[in-house]
C-alpha cells in the first residue's frame, strides 16, 4: 500500500514509519502516554 502513495513526500514517509515505530514499542512495553511524557520532562496535553 505504501508505494502507491504519492501524496506523501519521502522525508513526511519516514518521519510517519518513525512515529509509528516508536508508538509500537511503547504499546508493547506496556508504557503510557502519560509515563513516557514523564519520563522525558513534558507534560501530556490536555484534550478537551
Amino acid at each position: 500500500m505504501k508505494k502507491k502513495l504519492t501524496s506523501i513526500k519521502p522525508d513526511e514517509m519516514t518521519a510517519i514509519e518513525s512515529l509509528a515505530h516508536l508508538h509500537t514499542q511503547r504499546i508493547k512495553r506496556g508504557t503510557s502516554q502519560v509515563e513516557l511524557a514523564k519520563r522525558i520532562g513534558m507534560k501530556q496535553p490536555l484534550n478537551r
